[in-house]
């Protein structure tokens, strides 16, 4: 994923964190939902909302081989179906993490390894299958960094 498709994900998130007022993304065509019927108009369905449908295994098996700023998106999205905002220490953090490739990648004068671990060290209210699935990966690259 290059950083403009990056950039336009994270935009999207945040627009959807701000504009949320009774909507949600259809998970199959992601046109806005009505919370109160569930009926997408374009599929002519009922569909669930994003956080009722479990995490697909297959993106907790592809985790390994995902970039930093592709682990960045999962947080972002995972915060927004649990309705909660990241920690505000640790929101720079995975901030960085967005534009970075590897923990091998250098942040202005900072490395990856120290965002990855910072961020890591501030996002102790951030809980749930995905979380851990995700913070597991992200040890076991700061471990093999070193």
């Amino acid at each position: 994923m290059n950083r403009e498709a990056v950039a336009k994900e994270l935009l999207a998130i945040a627009k959807e964190l701000i504009g949320t007022t009774g909507t949600f993304k259809c998970p199959e065509c992601g046109t806005k939902v009505l919370e109160n019927t569930g009926y997408c108009l374009k599929c002519k369905e009922k569909v669930k909302k994003a956080e009722d449908i479990p995490l697909d295994p297959q993106v907790l098996a592809d985790l390994p081989r995902m970039n930093l700023n592709e682990l960045a998106i999962i947080i972002y999205d995972d915060h927004r179906k649990q309705k909660r905002q990241v920690n505000f220490a640790a929101a720079p953090y995975l901030q960085a993490m967005s534009s970075l490739h590897s923990i091998n990648d250098m942040y202005m004068q900072d490395t990856g390894s120290s965002i990855v671990a910072y961020f890591l060290s501030n996002s102790n209210s951030w809980k749930g299958e995905v979380a851990r699935a995700v913070k597991k990966e992200l040890n076991r690259r700061l471990k093999s960094a070193h």
